[in-house]
């Protein structure tokens, strides 16, 4: 089992992370990520909106980094 693991630079933080049995490949083509596994299988990583970034992030209590990921300058102290 091999990690793919996707990484937001901008606030820094791993944007997306998971375990696939043998890779082949990694792409970046066309807008999306694919990846090619050793038995034929072909994944394809699509970015979500902003949106639904901020949805999923406010569901979680993660308001900080909803913040940085529309880069405004607050800074929220809990």
């Amino acid at each position: 089992m091999q990690t793919l693991a996707v990484y937001d630079t901008n606030p820094q933080l791993t944007a997306y992370s998971v375990g696939i049995s043998r890779i082949q490949c990694v792409l970046n083509e066309w807008g999306y990520i694919h990846i090619l596994t050793g038995d034929g299988e072909l994944h394809r990583l699509i970015e979500k909106d902003l949106h639904s970034r901020l949805h999923l992030l406010f569901r979680k209590n993660c308001y900080q980094l909803a913040l940085q990921s529309v880069n405004l300058p607050f800074n929220i102290h809990t």
